[in-house]
């Protein structure tokens, strides 16, 4: 068995390669600015600190902290995005966004008012799926000004 391993792991090596190499990106492209693409990334890694303070705040039963994580990227983050990037978004990925936005609000609405805290993390389930829809759905590309 073990002068089947090195051939194994070459097998293995090589199947991964082409595997790796033949994979295409089929997810949707939204063309943005440089700045477009920030902001959207920088809002994205926003989500994720939230859900991961809220996970952690629910566990430990502290219902102000998961307030105070999810009120800020809940609508009024949503109402701060430009005009002109909404009417770039299509219409799919603006839901999506809609919905994560609307359930962070919804998460804070519950932190300050019952605070069941099993609840939040189920809500918190939920929202992620958005997450990951968004993600498997669409990919954010750079168009290239012509000057």
């Amino acid at each position: 068995m073990k002068t089947l391993a090195p051939y194994f792991m070459l097998v293995l090596c090589f199947i991964s390669t082409q595997a790796w190499s033949e994979s295409t990106d089929d997810r949707e492209i939204i063309w943005v600015t440089d700045a477009e693409k920030t902001a959207l990334l920088t809002e994205m890694r926003n989500f994720l600190g939230a859900s991961q303070q809220i996970l952690a705040a629910a566990l430990s039963e502290e219902v102000d902290a998961i307030e105070a994580a999810a009120r800020p990227v809940g609508v009024k983050l949503m109402k701060n995005t430009p005009d002109a990037l909404k009417a770039k978004l299509p219409k799919g990925f603006g839901q999506l966004g809609s919905k994560t936005h609307l359930g962070f609000e919804n998460i804070a609405d519950e932190a300050s008012g019952m605070g069941d805290t099993t609840l939040i993390l189920q809500q918190l389930a939920t929202l992620q799926t958005h997450c990951i829809a968004c993600h498997a759905r669409y990919q954010f590309k750079v168009a290239q000004i012509k000057k």
